[in-house]
């Protein structure tokens, strides 16, 4: 399976020789990725939209949220559309119990919907019918988008996940355009989330590159 920006979604079944595509019949989504389902290959996962925010601007938010199959492409679903409505899906990941978690940014939104909720990372233990917040981007930063009106400040949000082994979750969160980025840490399951101090990393790899870092008030 093979997803693109405002390409739609493919499918080959013959180690990439030939494609076909599964979303014709659909509008012309901005998809960000997809994400096979560990437990059934037949379910896939198909996030919605960019964080960049470029293409949006242009295509406008056509859908929000993510796409899921149950039959491998054959048809689709919209799930998350209120939790995610005028963000991007920016990662999916699952843990070993089954549970679905998702972050939401958008580095620029021109015009945001008068409901636009608060950028944030969301877990799912229904497959994606509803979600439950464990994190929002004023936690960490001015990130936050002005409803029904022009955002024309650059917003931010959180723009990666990831779960270890150990189910220790790790997101990344950026405000005014990703000019401030931290990575932040929850051992507990998103209960509660730990700002990670990355500057001996961040020095040594100055000294290491003979480069200056400039740190940036979020504000």
């Amino acid at each position: 399976y093979a997803a693109a920006s405002i390409g739609g979604i493919w499918k080959t079944e013959d180690g990439g020789l030939t494609w076909r595509s599964l979303v014709d019949q659909q509008v012309p989504l901005i998809y960000g990725g997809l994400v096979l389902d560990p437990a059934n290959p037949d379910v896939l996962y198909a996030t919605l939209g960019e964080f960049d925010g470029q293409v949006s601007g242009v295509y406008g938010f056509l859908a929000n949220g993510i796409m899921r199959t149950d039959d491998g492409g054959a048809t689709w679903a919209l799930l998350g559309a209120d939790t995610f409505n005028g963000a991007s899906v920016t990662a999916l990941v699952f843990d070993d119990q089954g549970n679905m978690y998702a972050s939401s940014g958008q580095m620029s939104v021109y015009y945001g919907p008068p409901d636009q909720p608060e950028f944030g990372i969301f877990k799912s233990a229904d497959g994606g019918a509803t979600w439950e917040r464990l994190a929002a981007c004023s936690d960490f930063g001015n990130c936050t988008p002005t409803t029904g009106g022009e955002n024309r400040s650059y917003l931010g949000g959180f723009f990666d996940l990831d779960l270890s082994s150990n189910g220790t979750l790790f997101a990344s969160v950026c405000v005014v355009q990703c000019y401030t980025t931290s990575i932040i840490r929850s051992t507990d399951g998103g209960s509660s989330w730990d700002t990670l101090d990355v500057s001996d990393a961040l020095d040594t790899w100055a000294t290491e590159n003979e480069v200056d870092v400039i740190y940036l008030d979020d504000n």
